[in-house]
């Protein structure tokens, strides 16, 4: 028994000359989404690495000495 198939085989043919064109949007469509996308934004300029720490850590001492001096009056 042959199958039959309910559509011509002319509706069969042009599906498939479309089909390379679907290929084509699906795989090109992300692509261009990723380069529409801006540059990362800058790092912000604030020393908090080693300045910031170091002006944290002498304001400690400083208080320290502070404390101590009022405590010996």
């Amino acid at each position: 028994m042959a199958l039959i198939s309910k559509y011509p085989k002319t509706t069969k043919m042009k599906n498939l000359k479309n089909l390379p064109i679907i290929l084509v949007m699906l795989c090109c469509v992300p692509v261009a989404s990723l380069f529409a996308q801006g540059p990362p934004p800058p790092p912000p300029a604030v020393p908090f690495d080693g300045g910031l720490s170091l002006l944290a850590g002498a304001g400690i001492v400083v208080g320290l000495k502070k404390i101590l001096d009022a405590r010996k009056n």
